[in-house]
């Protein structure tokens, strides 16, 4: 789980710099999983082999992007497609086109090389606290309204600030999504439920040794990657 990747453009905004990754260290987040043999997916060709009981490929792995930050399309999607990987980016729908947010035209080419575009509902509210059209809007209709940007159908979702309970889930699933991904920390696979899958988030300055960790992996040679193994402090 990502969400900026760029250099935080305020040292003292702690919240942003949580949520940043500098583009030259995401580089190396993306060239150390090519080096361990991971293949990425995208959320909804990985939960389609789940649910239908076929073979995943060598060590899938999912990079989701919340929020569809410009960043997103300018920073990170060059560094995938260098690498042959692609992602899953989760867009608030009434953002786009504003500053900082990705626009509906990157959101459309994007799709078209391959990203997958999942929704992050129309405003970024927390689900709980609805009911009813409310709801049902920011979950079913911010489906719809991306289906006719991206030109085909959007089959994730993800619930913002990972907020959600059995109503929000009933709502993903009545809304024809396919799989819904939360903030929980964990590994999805065939036993999860599809409308809350666990992620594993990755923080602000996140060097490649937690990274590592995180996805289960033995400890990167120092001697490679002494540039970016440590975590990079907050300012």
């Amino acid at each position: 789980m990502y969400h900026y990747v760029r250099n935080n453009p305020e040292p003292t905004d702690r919240i942003g710099y949580g949520l940043s990754i500098e583009p030259v260290l995401f580089r190396a987040h993306v060239a150390f999983l090519a080096e361990r043999g991971f293949t990425s997916m995208t959320v909804r060709d990985a939960t389609r082999a789940l649910t239908r009981g076929e073979g995943l490929p060598s060590r899938p792995i999912a990079l989701t992007f919340d929020d569809g930050y410009a960043d997103f399309f300018s920073e990170a999607w060059p560094i995938l497609r260098e690498r042959g990987m692609t992602a899953t980016s989760y867009v608030i729908v009434d953002l786009m086109d504003r500053p900082r947010y990705l626009s509906r035209v990157q959101v459309r080419l994007l799709s078209e090389a391959g990203v997958e575009i999942g929704s992050h509902t129309f405003t970024h509210p927390d689900l709980t606290s609805l009911t009813g059209v409310r709801l049902r809007r920011e979950v079913a209709e911010s489906r719809l309204a991306l289906a006719e940007i991206v030109g085909r159908e959007v089959e994730s979702f993800c619930y913002p600030a990972g907020q959600n309970n059995e109503a929000t889930r009933e709502a993903v699933r009545a809304a024809g999504y396919r799989s819904a991904v939360t903030t929980v920390h964990g590994y999805a696979s065939a036993a999860s439920d599809l409308a809350a899958l666990p992620r594993v988030r990755v923080y602000g300055g996140m060097g490649v040794a937690s990274l590592a960790s995180l996805v289960g992996e033995t400890p990167p040679d120092p001697a490679i990657w002494s540039a970016f193994l440590a975590d990079r402090p907050a300012p």
